[in-house]
């Protein structure tokens, strides 16, 4: 009995922590920065699980666009590529965000060209990542730097998403308990 009202405490406890009113305004802002389904579904999914395993089902088949740029895989090899066949790599740019380098992509062409304004790096690829990422990589992404509608995506956490072990019903408490807006420190 008294595990039950510990668990039912600890789910109200959640719950409260995770109320749409203890982030209204960012809401309401983001929601104004919506310009395409990948997006709604992102901001729909910080209080909808359902929308939250909606968008990661999404995400498997959006093309994001990523700072980077494809090379040669003769000419290059660094921590930070991707193979994506025989002679091409994808060279992602390490950027320190938050105290940790990560790599960036963006849910829409209007959201990259608003972030590399007045910046010198302005390369960028457009793809899927189930198309190259790989258990390999080690550098998390971020989502949409320097916009409202900011996810870090952790490699451990693409891998999930891609191999779709995410939606497997073990995956359920975790993927509802995982917060998932974050703000950057």
């Amino acid at each position: 009995m008294r595990i039950k009202k510990l668990f039912i405490f600890l789910k109200s406890l959640l719950k409260s922590f995770f109320q749409k009113d203890d982030i209204a305004p960012l809401y309401v802002e983001m929601q104004k920065e919506v310009t395409n389904e990948i997006e709604k579904l992102f901001v729909q999914a910080n209080n909808d699980i359902e929308k939250r395993r909606q968008f990661y089902k999404l995400f498997l088949e959006t093309e994001f666009y990523f700072l980077g740029e494809i090379e040669n895989a003769q000419e290059k090899a660094t921590n930070r590529m991707i193979v994506t066949g025989e002679n091409a790599i994808i060279l992602f740019p390490v950027f320190p965000i938050a105290g940790r380098d990560m790599n960036a992509f963006f849910t829409s062409f209007e959201k990259l060209q608003k972030s590399v304004e007045g910046r010198s790096y302005k390369k960028y690829v457009q793809c899927k990542f189930k198309d190259f990422f790989n258990d390999q990589y080690r550098y998390p992404f971020i989502m949409n730097p320097g916009h409202l509608m900011v996810k870090i995506f952790e490699p451990q956490e693409i891998i999930s998403i891609l191999d779709q072990s995410i939606f497997l019903e073990e995956s359920k408490a975790k993927v509802a308990s995982t917060p998932f807006l974050r703000q950057l420190v």
